[in-house]
């Protein structure tokens, strides 16, 4: 009985622990190279408040609030508009990166970012 308790207390201790490590809130510099050169690099900032996330993207001086911020199995999505331009982000989220494909009228390209 004892070890079966112990077990349970490990797998939901891992479990926890994984959570946190994959939490998408933090502050990112992203790194787009396929991308025009003033939207290639900038900042996603993620925020977690009442159950609900938020995001921005920083980006060549601008703030851009991002819409349908979800995370669900360790996939990070929205979508900004960009110069009119509607991009949805999908990226999956490491301990302490983030990869993915950004999409957009004319194509896709491949996104990557580190937690600061």
């Amino acid at each position: 009985m004892y070890s079966k308790i112990m077990l349970s207390s490990l797998v939901w201790l891992i479990a926890w622990l994984t959570e946190i490590d994959t939490s998408p809130v933090g502050t990112w510099k992203y790194l787009a190279p396929d991308a025009a050169y003033e939207y290639s690099a900038g900042k996603i900032v993620v925020e977690l408040q009442s159950d609900a996330y938020s995001a921005q993207v920083e980006v060549n001086g601008q703030v851009l609030k991002a819409e349908d911020v979800t995370y669900e199995n360790g996939r990070l999505s929205f979508r900004v508009y960009i110069e009119s331009e509607l991009v949805s982000l999908d990226l999956l989220v490491e301990e302490n990166s983030m990869k993915g494909m950004a999409s957009y009228s004319e194509g896709s390209v491949e996104l990557t970012a580190t937690r600061e």
